[in-house]
């Protein structure tokens, strides 16, 4: 092949933008037209006159505009201070350089740490509409619990080694043993490699496709990893579920897996067949299978301060490894299983004894409230009770949140009918610097 230079020196980029734009230019003119995709070269006037970025001006928050600087976002459905973002708003908090969080409709609900971080180190917060427009707004308001219910939840945490085709192979034949209506209808990977699911067996090679990245910011260490997966369905029960791999960094430390996914809330599913047959599978640390409707996703449902706000996030996400590490259990869902860290928190004959359902499964127990999960929307009350019953019976402090929202009369009928889950859950950032 051949290598092509602009200028004599890469600095030239910074300390003489005009120079290096005028002869990408030009090279430009000698190509195909087409063959380089941007046409167009950004004004010299808004760019730094040396290799210090310039703090630029974000939109004025009363018109629509780009936000410059740093960009971050993910294509989650609820967004936290995860590690991506912290070393973001780190940088940013240490050079002064304007922080913009982009979202999209996608990104209902924005924790609370996240959101006040962003604007410790003066960030906003702006949504873009793809791919109507690509203007962006500022948002003043932090959204919360603002999903569309009622969903099925599902959240495992687990420390087996997840790759194995061997159990993503039985992971994906639950669904179809559950019902032939969950059968995945597309398959994906972090590649972004799309195909019409045809099978089980046809997934085998994007279960935990390998990948290479480097190790460290100089590039020289590089390092051999398996790319997550996600499978979804459009057609009758809509639904997203992704399987974040269990993984040992370069560190050495073990980062648990990840099984998690909302779908439609369909009466006719067994859902609690699915739940169990996933978490025979994966003799999680922890798992939770619930129910959401308006009683319990609308803001402050379970309290107006700062913990109630954080936890309700987190109950919301079905949390993590790293938050049921670093805060605890949020609240306790419809099923919940304890695994072997949570053994000694959990008297199973004092459950039982208090009429609660509970059953040995691999090394912990499953907890279920009711008979049925929708009790949670047929008979809130009844379920509201039973949870707050069965806290009482725990540890004090083990369960993060302790008061219940209040049932309102007024609240509408829960409408079963065909509803769009939260879907395209994947992440992507655009670090970037510019005047």
């Amino acid at each position: 092949g051949h290598l092509v230079t602009l200028t004599e020196n890469i600095f030239d980029v910074a300390d003489n933008f005009p120079l290096f734009s005028a002869r990408r230019a030009e090279l430009k003119k000698l190509l195909r037209p087409g063959f380089i995709r941007l046409t167009n070269e950004p004004l010299a006037t808004e760019l730094p006159e040396n290799s210090t970025p310039r703090h630029a001006t974000p939109p004025d928050p009363d018109n629509t505009g780009k936000p410059a600087g740093m960009i971050g976002g993910n294509s989650g459905v609820s967004l936290s201070l995860d590690s991506t973002f912290k070393a973001q708003l780190q940088i940013a908090a240490a050079t002064k350089a304007p922080y913009a969080l982009l979202v999209t409709p996608l990104n209902q609900v924005i924790s609370k740490e996240l959101w006040d971080r962003v604007h410790e180190v003066q960030g906003t917060v702006y949504q873009i509409n793809p791919p109507e427009t690509i203007e962006t707004i500022r948002i003043l308001k932090r959204p919360k619990s603002a999903m569309r219910v009622p969903y099925i939840k599902i959240s495992i945490v687990t420390d087996i080694d997840t790759t194995k085709w061997e159990f993503g192979r039985k992971v994906l034949e639950a669904f179809y043993e559950t019902d032939s209506r969950l059968a995945p209808s597309r398959l994906d990977s972090d590649a972004k490699i799309w195909k019409l699911f045809r099978g089980v067996a046809a997934c085998e090679k994007y279960w935990a496709k390998e990948g290479i990245i480097n190790a460290n910011k100089s590039g020289r260490g590089r390092v051999s990893v398996k790319w997550d997966c996600g499978w979804t369905r459009s057609e009758a029960v809509e639904y997203r579920y992704d399987m974040i791999h269990t993984m040992v960094n370069q560190f050495g430390e073990l980062r648990p897996g990840w099984l998690k996914g909302d779908a439609d809330a369909d009466r006719k599913i067994d859902w609690r067949r699915l739940f169990h047959r996933l978490v025979e599978l994966a003799n999680p640390q922890f798992a939770i299978l619930h129910l959401f409707t308006d009683i319990e996703t609308r803001d402050d449902a379970f309290g107006a301060d700062e913990h109630a706000i954080i936890a309700t996030d987190d109950f919301l996400m079905g949390p993590p490894a790293a938050i049921l590490k670093d805060r605890g259990i949020p609240n306790l869902a419809w099923a919940t299983f304890f695994g072997r860290e949570y053994t000694q928190e959990i008297d199973a004959e004092k459950l039982r004894a208090n009429g609660f359902a509970v059953e040995a499964m691999g090394d912990g127990h499953l907890v279920t409230l009711t008979k049925n999960i929708f009790d949670v929307a047929d008979n809130f009350p009844l379920f509201s009770a039973r949870r707050s019953e069965l806290k009482k019976l725990l540890r004090p402090g083990f369960i993060r949140l302790t008061n219940e929202p209040l049932n309102q009369a007024t609240s509408p009928p829960v409408d079963f009918g065909p509803r769009y889950a939260p879907l395209l859950n994947g992440s992507w950032v655009i670090p970037t610097m510019r005047g």
